[in-house]
């Protein structure tokens, strides 16, 4: 791993302004999209939590990387797990949809967070003000954390 002078710790909570879960595809008239605003709502509670909760365990300076970047994947894999049970929730109520999720959502869930993590290269922090960055064994790692959930 490459260290960098520069963070906060709680960066690990931040998230841009649409949420966890993004932007709301679905118009206001349309009959779920309260159902969006709610999960949505209910993810970013949970990631909150999550976050805080993260921020407690995170390694000393002078833990080994491994131990940095178990904790960095731990991040990622709630995150994933956060949208994907929230997708689930919202847009699995047949059979053709839970075929639909499983071999187009899921995976575009898993790609989005790989490029997610890759782009938050950097921000997530070691000990006093030294970044972690994801390099590619983590986010192999990330990847193949992420495939074995499905």
């Amino acid at each position: 791993m490459a260290y960098d002078n520069h963070a906060d710790p709680r960066s690990i909570s931040s998230l841009d302004s649409t949420g966890i879960l993004g932007t709301n595809p679905l118009p206001p008239d349309h009959p779920r999209y309260k159902d969006w605003e709610t999960a949505s709502r209910d993810a970013q509670e949970k990631w909150s939590r999550f976050a805080a909760d993260h921020l407690n365990k995170l390694p000393s300076d002078s833990d080994k990387e491994t131990v940095h970047a178990e904790w960095l994947i731990a991040a990622f894999v709630q995150r994933f797990d956060l949208r994907a049970k929230a997708y689930c929730d919202l847009f699995v109520t047949s059979y053709r949809l839970a075929d639909l999720y499983s071999k187009e959502l899921l995976p575009a869930t898993v790609k989005e967070t790989l490029a997610h993590a890759e782009s938050q290269n950097g921000n997530f922090v070691q000990g006093a003000g030294d970044r972690i960055r994801t390099g590619d064994v983590q986010l192999g790692k990330l990847h193949d954390t992420l495939i074995s959930t499905f």
